[in-house]
C-alpha cells in the first residue's frame, strides 16, 4: 500500500507531461477524423486488414494474450523508449491519436454514430494506461534535457515509471484486454 502511495503521488508530479500528451493525442485524434488523404487511408486499411487476417482464427484466450501482450509493449516501451528515443511517445501519442479518429470516421460512415460507443468500454481502461506510459516516457526523456537533474534523479525517476508501469498501466490494461476481448467475441 505504502509504495501505491508513492506512485500516486510521482503520477501528481507527472501532471504537466499527462497534459501535454493528452492535448496532443486529442489534436492528432481530431485530426485522424478529419483529415484522411488516400493514400494513407489505403495504407491503415492494409494495416487493419492484415491484423484482422491475423488474428481471426484465434479463440477467446489467444485473443485476450493477443490483444493483452500488444497493448502491454506498446506502454512499456513508451516508458522505456523515451529517454533513448525521445520522439518516440510525442510520435506514439500522435499515430495513437490519429488512427482513432481515423477508425473512429470510419466506424460512424459505415456503422453510425453509436458504433463510437463499441469503443468506450475498454477505451476508459486503455486510453489513461498508455497515455500515462507515454507521458512518464516524455518525463523520462525532457530529464536528461535537463542539465541540472543527476543520475540519481535519473534513476528516481526511471524506477517510479516502472512501479506505476507495475501498479497502475498493467491493471488498466488488463481490464481493457478482457473488456476488448469479450466485445469482439460478441459481435
Amino acid at each position: 500500500m505504502k509504495k501505491f502511495k508513492e506512485v500516486v503521488k510521482f503520477l501528481k508530479e507527472t501532471k504537466i507531461f499527462l497534459i501535454a500528451i493528452i492535448i496532443l493525442f486529442l489534436a492528432s485524434t481530431i485530426l485522424g477524423y478529419i483529415y484522411q488523404p488516400p493514400k494513407l487511408v489505403e495504407m491503415v486499411l492494409k494495416i487493419i486488414k492484415d491484423l484482422t487476417l491475423q488474428t481471426e482464427n484465434y479463440n477467446f484466450l489467444e485473443m485476450f494474450v493477443f490483444i493483452l501482450q500488444n497493448n502491454l509493449k506498446s506502454s512499456f516501451f513508451g516508458i522505456i523508449l523515451g529517454p533513448l528515443l525521445g520522439i518516440m511517445p510525442v510520435f506514439s501519442t500522435a499515430l495513437n491519436g490519429y488512427v482513432i479518429g481515423f477508425v473512429g470516421k470510419l466506424s460512424v460512415e459505415n456503422f453510425g454514430s453509436i458504433s463510437l460507443l463499441r469503443l468506450l468500454p475498454h477505451g476508459i481502461f486503455e486510453l489513461p494506461a498508455v497515455i500515462i506510459s507515454l507521458s512518464l516516457g516524455l518525463r523520462l526523456f525532457t530529464q536528461l534535457l535537463t542539465a541540472k537533474k543527476t543520475k540519481e534523479t535519473f534513476l528516481y525517476n526511471l524506477e517510479n515509471s516502472l512501479w506505476t508501469f507495475l501498479y497502475i498501466v498493467f491493471p488498466l490494461l488488463l481490464i481493457a484486454a478482457i473488456i476488448e476481448t469479450i466485445l469482439i467475441f460478441s459481435i
